[in-house]
């Protein structure tokens, strides 16, 4: 164990945990009781340094260390009063977790260590070190890219909520590479996504993925804590998920989870996200298949960015009474939602000149047959019919 000997600067008391901006970290902790607090980093051999964190605002006691960073392993030690009569039993010799720690490394292996008082002799106070036993915070790299990913918000009366366990819906999955099961990126794998989507499926809902223990008397028997409800860290995600690693990887893998990357195309309307699948699509365009997308001028731009050949129609009303007297009578929405939304339809029908086409739908049977026309007219494009028509021009062209 050694002394901090580097720059130290006062930092923030908040946010509380380990905060990296990119030049150092900021530590923060609070506890009404403590009389001192020290910092300890732990290097890649478990070697201890100790940080004596000197500045405190409304019982957050807070440094900033600009010489550490993303993947840095780090605990707490408090010293204060000890009066277990009185509920109070700092102990210095005790590794503390901080308790907004975003990622957790190790597991805890319920040595006598970690317990203040001796085993068959609960009255007496335990000076024992725990640091060897107890596992380790880790400060994250916050930034992360998630490619304009927003929630969907569909309404509860089309939602089809899916709850599972990351572990045991991936574990024994055939197409799912053995790396990957039981896993965050197992979860993400477009072979559980597509599975889920067949069923219909928009959400799901994990059980435990928070950082959690294996029960003491699991651990003695053999055995683990399956479901994961023994929480030790509510901001972590469960290190033993992590596919890609424990030093912060698992925070990134846990959102890459969330934000899968499987969306041709998504876009906010009318305060609802909407979103298409990239492997249907593409599964139907590689089968030569005609295939329409019902979508608003921002998930065109996206699908026109990834697939140029890709023709874009606009649809607009006769007239704005028409497209009022429309909504209402859908009798879904309220006047005060129909109104919002006319407000937001002047906005939407701006970007009619993006589009390849522009149908009126005045009449139902004569935008129908324009639409129709178009998508005859796609088909007889020369991509569109040189992937159709490829057996026949082979034969036309090959030598007699």
């Amino acid at each position: 164990m050694s002394k901090q000997k580097s720059a130290l600067w006062p930092g923030n008391p908040y946010p509380l945990g380990a905060t990296w901006d990119g030049h150092g970290v900021n530590f923060a902790l609070f506890s009404e009781l403590a009389e001192r607090v020290e910092l300890c980093l732990f290097d890649d051999a478990g070697a201890e340094t100790r940080v004596e964190l000197a500045e405190v605002d409304g019982f957050i006691w807070h440094a900033f260390l600009p010489s550490v960073g993303p993947g840095q392993r780090y605990g707490y030690r408090v010293h204060g009063p000890y009066d277990p009569a009185r509920g109070q039993r700092s102990n210095s010799a005790k590794l503390l977790l901080d308790p907004y720690a975003k990622a957790v490394e190790g597991p805890v292996d319920w040595d006598e260590s970690l317990f203040g008082y001796r085993f068959g002799r609960p009255w007496e106070r335990s000076d024992a070190d725990s640091a060897a036993h107890q596992t380790r915070c880790v400060v994250v790299n916050p930034y992360f890219d998630w490619r304009g990913d927003r929630p969907l918000r569909i309404p509860y009366h089309e939602s089809v909520v899916y709850e599972t366990h990351v572990r045991g819906l991936t574990i024994g999955h055939p197409e799912l590479p053995p790396e990957l099961r039981g896993t965050y990126a197992g979860l993400a794998h477009p072979a559980v996504v597509e599975h889920l989507q067949r069923l219909g499926v928009t959400a799901v809902e994990l059980m435990p993925v928070h950082e959690f223990v294996n029960d003491h008397h699991l651990v003695q028997r053999g055995l683990s804590n399956y479901w994961g409800y023994n929480t030790i860290g509510f901001f972590a995600p469960h290190h033993r998920y992590a596919a890609q690693g424990t030093r912060g990887q698992q925070v990134a893998e846990f959102k890459a989870m969330v934000r899968r990357g499987e969306f041709l195309e998504h876009a906010q309307v009318f305060d609802n996200c909407y979103g298409t699948a990239r492997g249907q699509v593409e599964t139907s365009l590689a089968a030569g298949q005609d295939l329409i997308l019902e979508i608003d001028w921002q998930g065109a731009r996206q699908v026109r960015e990834r697939i140029r050949a890709a023709q874009s129609i606009y649809i607009l009303p006769p007239s704005r009474d028409t497209l009022e007297s429309r909504l209402q009578g859908r009798k879904q929405d309220g006047a005060e939602v129909i109104g919002e939304r006319m407000r937001q339809a002047v906005s939407e029908m701006s970007h009619w000149d993006e589009s390849d086409y522009v149908v009126v739908n005045d009449r139902f049977e004569v935008a129908l047959a324009d639409l129709q026309a178009i998508l005859r007219a796609n088909r007889l494009r020369r991509p569109a019919q040189g992937m159709r028509l490829s057996g026949l021009i082979r034969e036309l062209l090959s030598a007699t």
